[in-house]
């Protein structure tokens, strides 16, 4: 089931990257920030085996929101739409993005000192 996750995340980034190719400025910047996202994801989908429930799944939640955030931004930012929904919808689920991952971190990191204390 993860490899379909890891397979859904590099085509995402193919397609993204290959819509806004034209329009970046800087075509190796954006690439490299592409792929980095892209690992982040990967990363995230890495912990599935290694994390708690919770935990594992407001991290995913938060860097779904967080991919969704950035490519709306880079939409657009690169088709020069100017709007101030879309500022708020981006902001909205950037500060949800980082509270998920942040969350989630935290359920895992109480839960492992729980354990240790259990022991």
């Amino acid at each position: 089931m993860r490899r379909v996750g890891y397979l859904v995340i590099i085509l995402l980034l193919c397609g993204n990257t290959y819509s806004l190719w034209d329009k970046f400025p800087s075509k190796l910047i954006f690439t490299v920030y592409g792929i980095i996202l892209a690992a982040e994801a990967i990363a995230c989908l890495a912990r599935y085996e290694h994390a708690s429930r919770p935990s594992f799944y407001f991290i995913i939640i938060g860097v779904v929101l967080f991919s969704i955030s950035d490519n709306l931004l880079a939409f657009l930012k690169f088709n020069s739409y100017k709007t101030n929904l879309g500022r708020f919808v981006i902001m909205l689920m950037y500060y949800g993005a980082q509270y998920f991952i942040m969350h989630g971190s935290l359920h895992q990191s109480n839960l492992q000192q729980e354990i240790e204390n259990f022991e």
